[in-house]
């Protein structure tokens, strides 16, 4: 049975299957959820049905669970400058005064329901990643293709570039939102001088 050996080797489409099984509460009704969980589990990753696996004997499948016991933890949170994936070397950008109008608001818009940023992970790093062939020159590519591939990597390189990009967005929006506040109080105060002033003139 041929099963992943890290994070490196499972996919964001895998991870999210993966937080489905684990917060599926109608298993909690099975007689052993637990089995049942770690069955829907290995069929996940090894591909073997859940029915082929139901019908082997615990020796056969209880091994093969340790192999998956990095499940357990979640991937490092440190994000790469550069990675290899789906055919292309790509290059990511961090500085997020490069993205266009229309690039801001749509990851604004990716990240607002944090329920799904999984989901959206490869049309949010789309924004930032550029595919480069192995000179390190961009390479064209269809949109949806691009952000098909991004989706596909593996999820110990799309994990923590996701976190790093949700994390800036919501600190620049919160110092956007400061600083917003403090314009307008000083606007406020200013036009409470100019009442003052009109009225000692009056």
């Amino acid at each position: 049975m041929k099963l992943p050996k890290s994070w490196a080797e499972v996919t964001v489409p895998q991870l999210i299957e993966l937080e489905a099984i684990n917060n599926d509460e109608s298993l909690k009704s099975e007689p052993y959820p637990d089995i049942t969980k770690a069955l829907l589990t290995l069929s996940l990753f090894s591909g073997e049905s859940y029915e082929f696996l139901e019908d082997q004997p615990i020796s056969y499948w209880k091994p093969q669970l340790k192999k998956l016991a990095f499940l357990d933890s979640m991937p490092s949170e440190r994000a790469v400058q550069r990675f290899r994936s789906g055919g292309y070397n790509w290059r990511v950008n961090f500085d997020l005064t490069k993205l266009s109008g229309g690039e801001y608001i749509d990851f604004y818009e990716l990240t607002k329901d944090r329920t799904i940023i999984l989901q959206n992970s490869g049309k949010i790093l789309s924004l930032f990643c550029t595919p480069c062939n192995l000179f390190g020159q961009k390479v064209n590519i269809d949109k949806l293709k691009k952000q098909e591939l991004l989706y596909n990597a593996p999820v110990n390189v799309v994990y923590p570039l996701t976190v790093f990009f949700c994390n800036l967005l919501r600190a620049c929006t919160k110092i956007t939102e400061d600083y917003l506040i403090s314009l307008n109080e000083r606007a406020n105060q200013e036009m409470k001088e100019l009442k003052k002033q009109a009225q000692t003139m009056a």
